[in-house]
């Protein structure tokens, strides 16, 4: 971007913004999901990621909005990635923004490993436990979009892959209902 922007001045952007923003959101009924920096590296091009890069950045940022139309879009796969850098696993954020009363969608995927090396790849074949993901959503009782992202594709026609992952979703949150005796 021809220079280094400073972490001060994103936030002040960020304050600015939300705080024209968030108004119009509340009058209208419309909710703002807020996604994770991806990939969440520290900088990206000169501009510092704090803001949407690590959990409390996150944190600060819903405080600044202090909105009940602004909440967080949890990208599973982009919050893997960042790995310990995101100061909480998946399975913590999404306890920690639902006991908010923020956590409005999710982004249900998987990825090989934290960055560096990480690919993206089916909900089955990735790092992370998806089943004890979907438990712990179930546990927290979300009702917001769940919904499947980044789906790799498989040979033959291209939407086998969407398919694949959303039967698979289905069968991860029907188990995790039926095992906490909540279907």
């Amino acid at each position: 971007h021809g220079r280094k922007y400073s972490k001060e001045e994103l936030w002040e952007n960020y304050t600015y913004f939300i705080k024209q923003v968030a108004p119009v959101a509340e009058e209208t009924g419309i909710r703002i999901g807020i996604h994770p920096d991806d990939p969440p590296v520290p900088e990206l091009a000169g501009v510092p990621r704090s803001i949407f890069g690590n959990f409390d950045g996150y944190v600060k940022a819903l405080q600044i909005a202090n909105s009940p139309n602004v909440g967080v879009c949890l990208c599973c796969g982009t919050w893997m990635e960042g790995g310990k850098f995101m100061g909480r696993d998946v399975f913590e954020a999404a306890r920690e923004f639902a006991k908010m009363n923020k956590l409005w969608k999710i982004h249900f995927r998987n990825v090989t490993g934290p960055i560096p090396d990480f690919v993206e790849t089916f909900i089955d074949n990735g790092y992370t436990d998806m089943r004890k993901l979907m438990r712990t959503l179930v546990e927290v009782d979300f009702r917001g979009n769940l919904i499947a992202d980044h789906v790799p594709a498989m040979v033959g026609h291209r939407f086998v892959g969407w398919a694949y992952s959303i039967g698979y979703i289905k069968a991860l949150y029907a188990s995790a209902k039926a095992e906490l005796g909540k279907a």
